[in-house]
Parts: structure tokens; sequence; C-alpha cells
């Protein structure tokens, strides 16, 4: 708290009517896609971050629900500029959806870390113990191939209007505390 840092945080909350195998793929690729477009724009343009956290998760007890939550650190003078700037970054995908370029960048780490996970007993027995905690098909594990070729711009614009609704967004910043010498007399 006395660093002079400051660190912001953004989340949007709601309801899910499933957390089915599809909404949980598109939760995931509105967290990569973020994640490009944050740091494309608050670290690389505006050299404001050394780097931004995005989450995009499914909820499935004790409520089915969903949380995008984006994160980073900055100076404490920069905040306003910082939430801003992520808030129009978050409004253009909502309207214009990303670039093909990022969809299909994305769409292909996704593919190369998907062919390394499937290599392991670890990422198996955590598909499949979640598919079963959750009451969902295991086997529908084996249509990931359908839904990542089938993600473009248009789809995860309309996942971004879907989830980043901007009455179910919280802002959420921490600052350093005021030096001693700024505190106000007793």
């Amino acid at each position: 708290g006395v660093e002079a840092k400051a660190r912001a945080r953004v989340e949007w909350r709601g309801d899910l009517t499933s957390n089915d195998w599809d909404v949980r793929f598109q939760l995931g690729n509105l967290q990569d896609v973020l994640s490009v477009l944050l740091r494309e724009k608050l670290r690389e343009e505006l050299g404001g971050v050394y780097g931004v956290s995005v989450s995009a998760t499914d909820v499935y007890a004790p409520y089915r629900g969903y949380q995008v939550t984006v994160d980073f650190s900055c100076d404490p003078g920069r905040v306003e500029e910082l939430v801003t700037a992520t808030y129009a970054v978050v409004d253009k995908l909502r309207k214009d959806g990303p670039e093909q370029r990022i969809v299909d960048q994305e769409k292909e780490k996704r593919a190369r870390k998907r062919e390394e996970d499937q290599r392991t007993n670890g990422w198996w027995l955590n598909v499949v113990a979640s598919a079963t905690e959750r009451g969902l098909d295991p086997l529908a594990l084996l249509t990931w191939d359908t839904r990542n070729a089938a993600v473009t711009p248009a789809s995860t614009r309309e996942d971004a209007r879907r989830w980043l609704v901007d009455a179910n967004r919280t802002r959420l910043v921490l600052l350093p505390e005021a030096p001693a010498s700024a505190a106000p007399p007793k």
C-alpha cells in the first residue's frame, strides 16, 4: 500500500443459462482476444503497464454464471487514462469485433497448445473430471477442433456483446497510501 503503484481491476459478471462446452470455449476465446487487444493498447501504444491480465471463466456452483476480469498495475496518476482506454477497447470489440489477424493468431495458438495438452495425462484427467463435475458430456471434447475453426471476428464480437455488458461491470482501484507528510494534521 505504500509503493507508488496503483492496481486497477475491471470485472464483468453475470448469469448463464448453461455452462456447456460451447460457452466455456467462447469465454476462452474472448479472454485470448481481449488479452491481445489490451496488451497492444495499454502496453505497446500507451506504455502505461508492463502487462495486463485477462481471465474469462464460467462458474458452475453454487450458481451458473461467468466472470471476465481485466487486471493491471500502473502509475497512480494514469489510472483514469488506462481504465478509460480499457473501456474504449471493450467498446470497439463490441462494436467492430477484432481484426482477422488477431482471430487467426489466437486460433493457431490454441490449436498448438491443445496438441501439447493432449499428450499429458494431467490434462485428460482435468477435463474429464471437470466435465463430470459440471454434468457435461466428456465426448463433446472431441468437437473442440470444430469450435476453434468456427471462430470469426463476428462470433467474437457477439461474445463480447453478450458478456461485456456495462450494467454488469465493476471497477476496483487500489491506490497507495498517502505519505505521512501529506497526512492532515490531527
